[in-house]
């Protein structure tokens, strides 16, 4: 476990601040600089390995702008256990149901959760 540092916390503040929205590094990068707080990059992707090796924060890899996107789960551990809709406007994210994908109509496959997102336009960006 990591040490429970001033700055782990700051930079998790920022993280939960986002609610339901994935947020790039850069993105939490220049949050910490608005508040004055200095941070190298090596160690917020440090603080970020941590974080999810606590299972506090979840990773989305956008394959097609190449970057890693963080969204904070600490309060819904079953979050690893469903798929979510994200909508590539404004970044919010959707919890499905657990039940929406009946894994009967898919034998011999496991679906990977925490990597399966699927992109779109929500309500309030259309």
């Amino acid at each position: 476990m990591a040490y429970n540092t001033k700055n782990r916390q700051q930079l998790l503040e920022i993280i939960k601040s986002q609610k339901d929205r994935y947020i790039a590094i850069d993105e939490i990068h220049a949050a910490l600089e608005k508040q004055n707080i200095k941070m190298s990059l090596s160690t917020i992707y440090r603080y970020i390995d941590y974080l999810q090796e606590e299972n506090l924060v979840s990773q989305y890899i956008d394959v097609n702008d190449k970057k890693s996107y963080f969204r904070y789960i600490g309060d819904n551990p079953d979050c690893k256990q469903h798929l979510h809709l994200k909508c590539t406007q404004c970044g919010i994210t959707i919890h499905l149901p657990p039940d929406t994908l009946n894994q009967d109509n898919i034998q011999d496959f496991k679906i990977e959760y925490n990597s399966s997102i699927i992109n779109g336009i929500c309500k309030n960006c259309q």
